[in-house]
């Protein structure tokens, strides 16, 4: 499930493991609890999604909606999405995470292994071409925003 959820960006996996981490709360709890601020989750990627498209309580949209108008809908879902707080992360944030993953300050050592080993084997993705050869690159796909990647990189004295 992790290698679905991290490895090929799955969002029904991500939200079937996020229950075993005490859901959005839960994991926001825990990684201020790693000394790690201005990282929030605030829903599964369920909930994203549902927001985005603006559906309603049965994740339909309006009855007898033109496509102009369901394109203007997706379009205040995602701007709306974008703009808010929610379910973020500031780049430092970002790199303390990644930072304390490395160094192994965050889960067990084999927990860690595994992880670390699922974010290096991800589909190919065009930052690869920017980095000098030898660099190896560990990544968490996500489908939520196109510009929503987060990522380290290695050379061998570590990150």
């Amino acid at each position: 499930m992790l290698k679905a959820a991290v490895g090929d960006s799955d969002n029904t996996a991500a939200d079937a493991l996020l229950p075993l981490v005490g859901g959005p709360a839960g994991l926001t709890n825990w990684l201020r609890e790693q000394g790690i601020q201005g990282m929030r989750v605030d829903r599964g990627e369920g909930g994203i999604s549902h927001d985005v498209m603006g559906l309603d309580a049965h994740n339909q949209p309006p009855p007898g909606e033109t496509d102009a108008q369901a394109d203007a809908r997706i379009r205040r879902g995602f701007l709306a999405y974008m703009r808010g707080p929610r379910d973020t992360s500031t780049p430092d944030a970002a790199a303390i995470f990644l930072r304390k993953l490395w160094r192994g300050e965050l889960l067990s050592a084999s927990s860690t292994r595994l992880l670390l080993d699922t974010m290096t084997h991800t589909p190919p993705l065009r930052i690869e071409s920017g980095l000098p050869k030898g660099v190896q690159l560990r990544r968490s796909t996500t489908s939520a925003s196109l510009a929503g990647r987060m990522g380290g990189r290695w050379w061998w004295r570590g990150f």
